[in-house]
């Protein structure tokens, strides 16, 4: 397998542990990623702009395409915002024009081949679990584990070409299971984390992140599991802040997909990049080992 690494601009600036653990496990797995000259995805200025939003997503979905590589993204709202990018240039003959006329200023063209993969996605489906099975050395039995999806691998599914259900997905549940934790519903599991709002409106997006520990606070789960870069700033990076903001003790530890998969798969905890954890993971690692 060969995939253009997509890390967006968030995760290399804020969850660079995010990155470290994606770029370890993937070598450790035997899938090869190329770091292209990729530009933000456009996310940031759909509001504004769609047509901008969606000629950024051209650029770099045309590159990848230059280049012979599906995208690997690990940034839920990358994922979602390159997958519609994708779905609408590839149904829509006068969009696609229109874009192409502009990439000819920078050599590209996009043709209708790029295909959108999120990290859980192909760990899920591309590589597998009986595959990823194989490769468990410390099973994490005992651990109970709260998975959150987030909101833009999930919706809106018409641009998505992965088949998890929106209103009940099922493969980072899996995926936590198959390192031998259990997975734990809890309340406040398909709620929003807030993070879109940070910037503008951050009492609102700390509430709406606080209404997410608290569920999984109750559910009484280790951890937090999250495969999206700003739902781990919420829930991590700004968790001593909810606190202080709420009158809260939660002290949940936010682990980040690949750092699970790798912790299970015996892989060095600094090349996971714990080290970097605003939340600290010491008692859980210690419980584990």
């Amino acid at each position: 397998m060969r995939y253009a690494l997509f890390l967006g601009c968030t995760a290399p600036v804020r969850a660079q542990n995010y990155e470290l653990a994606t770029r370890h496990l993937l070598e450790f797995l035997g899938i090869e990623t190329m770091d292209l000259d990729f530009i933000c995805c456009g996310y940031p200025v759909e509001a504004a702009s769609e047509e901008a939003a969606i000629l950024m997503a051209a650029r770099n979905l045309a590159l990848a395409e230059k280049n012979g590589a599906d995208i690997l993204t690990i940034c839920s709202a990358c994922f979602g915002n390159l997958s519609k990018a994708n779905h609408l240039l590839k149904n829509n003959d006068s969009l696609r024009d229109a874009a192409n006329s502009k990439l000819e200023t920078f050599g590209l063209r996009f043709d209708r081949v790029v295909k959108v993969k999120h990290l859980l996605e192909v760990l899920a489906s591309e590589i597998g679990p009986d595959n990823l099975r194989t490769k468990i050395k410390r099973p994490l039995k005992g651990t109970k584990l709260a998975a959150y999806y987030g909101c833009h691998y999930l919706k809106p599914s018409v641009y998505l070409d992965h088949k998890e259900n929106p209103e009940s997905p099922s493969s980072l549940d899996r995926l936590i299971e198959l390192t031998g934790a259990e997975s734990v519903p809890f309340e406040g599991s398909r709620k929003c984390c807030g993070g879109a709002l940070l910037g503008i409106e951050q009492d609102l997006a700390l509430a709406m992140s606080n209404e997410v520990l608290k569920g999984v606070r109750r559910s009484a789960a280790d951890a937090i599991v999250t495969m999206c870069p700003f739902c781990g700033i919420m829930f991590d990076t700004c968790q001593s802040e909810i606190e202080e903001h709420f009158g809260k003790r939660y002290e949940i530890p936010v682990l980040y997909l690949p750092q699970l998969i790798g912790l299970s798969m015996g892989l060095e905890k600094g090349k996971l990049g714990f080290q970097l954890n605003r939340v600290s993971v010491d008692k859980f690692l210690e419980r584990i080992e």
